[in-house]
């Protein structure tokens, strides 16, 4: 009965620990999520910005404080770019740590799962066997009474 208990117990921790991986995860996703937006926007307003320095220098001659303001600013949206896909591939490595985490410790649960299994049948196939002994021995003493 103790080890019944004991697996129980080491279930049920290891159950709250997948729940809380489960938590991580869902958090690590949507911070994820967040940062690929950023990055999207980085991108865009790069894209964007770069469109309309080269809608200006069709229209019109622009001189060189304003060429250099605007390529200083894409140099700026580009080092953004960059340092937000390192952090976008950081989170994105850590999800995939969380991931296999998760799966660790479903693995370890099933493990003990099937052990405390194990020891319910045979704890049953012990008990159905004293059973039967029981019955055999209360079969043999009425046989020799008679």
């Amino acid at each position: 009965m103790t080890k019944k208990k004991t697996l129980t117990k080491v279930i049920e921790l290891k159950e709250f620990k997948q729940d809380q991986i489960e938590s991580e995860l869902k958090h690590t996703y949507s911070v994820l999520n967040m940062e690929k937006e950023k990055l999207e926007n980085l991108e865009r307003m790069f894209k964007k910005t770069d469109s309309k320095l080269n809608s200006f220098r069709n229209r019109e001659p622009m001189n060189v404080s304003e060429i250099t303001i605007y390529y200083d600013y894409l140099t700026y949206l580009n080092r953004k770019i960059e340092e937000q896909k390192n952090i976008v591939f950081r989170i994105a490595a850590e999800l995939e740590i969380k991931k296999a985490e998760m799966f660790e410790v479903y693995k370890e649960r099933r493990v003990v799962e099937k052990l405390r299994d194990k020891i319910l049948k045979e704890e049953n196939r012990n008990l159905l066997q004293k059973e039967q002994k029981e019955i055999d021995y209360d079969f043999i003493s009425k046989s020799l009474r008679k």
